[in-house]
């Protein structure tokens, strides 16, 4: 629980991992055959405090796939969308403009 929790309310974890679908794992088990970031713009965020994908990993994957923009929330932990909503939110609707 500590990997993703930090900032968020505890009930709120608690019923995230509760809810988790353990069967989303066999999606990463299905061979792919094009990336899609190759040729899809796309948007990130790098959670600072982020215990499951350590921040560096996540700025070298952004940067590796040419991402159009990414916004650093050094406070928060893994569920950036519940510790810092309107940043994501924000971020969100900066994707939706410059694809729409």
């Amino acid at each position: 629980m500590r990997v993703w929790k930090s900032g968020s309310e505890r009930s709120t974890c608690m019923s995230g991992a509760s809810t988790f679908d353990p069967g989303v794992g066999a999606l990463c088990k299905a061979p792919t055959t094009a990336s899609a970031w190759r040729t899809i713009p796309s948007w990130g965020l790098v959670a600072g405090r982020d215990k499951a994908i350590p921040p560096a990993a996540e700025r070298w994957m952004y940067s590796r796939a040419n991402f159009r923009k990414v916004v650093e929330l050094p406070t928060s932990s893994h569920l950036a969308m519940l510790s810092h909503p309107q940043d994501v939110a924000d971020l969100i609707a900066d994707a939706a403009k410059a694809t729409t």
